[in-house]
């Protein structure tokens, strides 16, 4: 369980026993405080974030002690002008320790040994999943391998089969005899017919056109 918490302008990520420098708190070594800006308190599966803080969380903390931070030296310079300032800060900090992480949901003291169950039950799912995984896996590489097996063994198959159907039509001479004897008919049929349609418009070109004859008109002075 761990908190997000705003102190002195700066956002800080807390656990219980943990032990951190922040921006100077008023009291004195050895001294409660409640840091009641808290943003955000996780347990597990379980969040809370507020909007911006929780109405009813808090951190409780004891002051450990009170400090200043590392000298930062400050220097601005400006060549030709005989002008230089230099000065020095040191931050002033507060050292606490968390001793309590509270939410809508209890103490952190409650809820560890809850965490610790559903941790557990996430790592039995998790063993789990990934066995079923890699079973289905074996078991599609294994259906795979056995279809690109029979598929290699059918294509064999086939060749083989054309081979000897090749080798034994080259090796009897009778089944190209009776192909060929098979072609032939065909190709007589083929010049009969084309033969009786030549002798067909011969026949039509020789014989002779029909004339016709002028009719006499009847003449009327006879009459």
């Amino acid at each position: 369980m761990y908190a997000v918490i705003t102190t002195g302008g700066k956002q800080y990520r807390v656990v219980k026993g943990e032990t951190l420098h922040v921006e100077k708190l008023d009291g004195e070594e050895g001294a409660k405080v409640e840091l009641d800006g808290v943003l955000m308190v996780v347990d597990g599966d379980k969040i809370e974030i507020g909007t911006p803080t929780l109405a009813k969380g808090t951190v409780s903390a004891k002051i450990k002690s009170h400090g200043r931070g590392k000298k930062v030296e400050i220097i601005k310079f400006r060549r030709r002008k005989y002008s230089r300032t230099q000065a020095g800060h040191r931050q002033s900090y507060t050292e606490i320790e968390v001793t309590d992480i509270k939410s809508k949901g209890g103490s952190a003291a409650k809820a560890e040994p809850k965490a610790k169950v559903e941790t557990k039950a996430k790592v039995e799912t998790k063993a789990k999943v990934e066995t079923k995984a890699k079973v289905e896996t074996k078991a599609k590489v294994e259906t795979k391998a056995k279809v690109e097996t029979k598929a290699k063994v059918e294509t064999k198959a086939k060749v083989e089969k054309k081979a000897k159907t090749e080798a034994k039509a080259k090796a009897d001479p009778k089944v190209k005899a009776d192909t060929k004897s098979k072609a032939a008919p065909k190709a007589k049929a083929k010049s009969t017919t084309k033969a009786k349609a030549t002798t067909k418009k011969a026949k039509a070109a020789s014989k002779p056109k029909a004339t016709t004859k002028a009719k006499p008109k009847d003449s009327k002075d006879g009459a």
